[in-house]
């Protein structure tokens, strides 16, 4: 029987990634999945539809990363997820789909917090710092000292979700830390040997 979560997640998770999705899964391991799918995949749509600011009508394009949103997140979730479920077995990692999954989603959050802090950026420095003909002596040290600043917090927010996803990931996997990290890396470097043994195949017939 699913116990009540008895924790605020997007708070635990911060400080306490392994009690937190330990509690998750005793829980409820689909736990505002929906919305974490929305969050994720809105400001990663945001940032590729300021390509077309001015090109397309601003009602379409807001309609359309509202609606896009939770496509991009669904992918950029289960996709993973299936990925180091998969690899993971190799490595008698013990974990469910879902519970994986699980784990997978919630490490999203600081890159969340990250990427809506890069749509900031663009919007508060994009006439100065983003747009190609800026000469350098027109930018203020006070927006330089400031993009800076930003900059570096938006890189910690990406490492330290990369550690929550590490801690996550190995609870669920009953994983130690470099088992893991294993777990994580195993998926690109079984794609890249995928794709190198393609491209030799196809090289064959030409």
């Amino acid at each position: 029987m699913a116990q009540e979560l008895k924790i605020n997640p997007w708070l635990k998770i911060w400080t306490r990634p392994r009690e937190t999705i330990r509690a998750i899964v005793q829980s409820n391991t689909r736990h505002a999945l929906p919305l974490l799918y929305w969050l994720y995949g809105l400001p990663l749509t945001g940032v590729f539809a300021l390509a077309f600011l001015g090109r397309v009508p601003t009602f379409a394009l807001v309609s359309g990363v509202v609606v896009l949103a939770f496509l991009v997140g669904w992918l950029g979730i289960n996709v993973p997820a299936a990925l180091f479920y998969w690899t993971g077995k190799w490595i008698k990692g013990v974990g469910t789909f879902s519970t994986v999954r699980a784990a997978v989603a919630w490490s999203t959050i600081p890159a969340i917090v990250g990427t809506f802090l890069q749509l900031i950026l663009f919007w508060v420095f994009g006439a100065q710092m983003m747009m190609q003909g800026t000469q350098p002596e027109h930018i203020s040290s006070t927006a330089v000292g400031f993009f800076l600043l930003a900059s570096l917090v938006q890189y910690v927010l990406f490492f330290w979700g990369f550690v929550i996803l590490l801690l996550a990931l190995g609870s669920v996997q009953r994983f130690g830390v470099l088992k893991a990290l294993l777990n994580v890396f195993l998926p690109p470097v079984v794609i890249m040997i995928g794709v190198s043994v393609i491209l030799w195949l196809v090289s064959l017939f030409h």
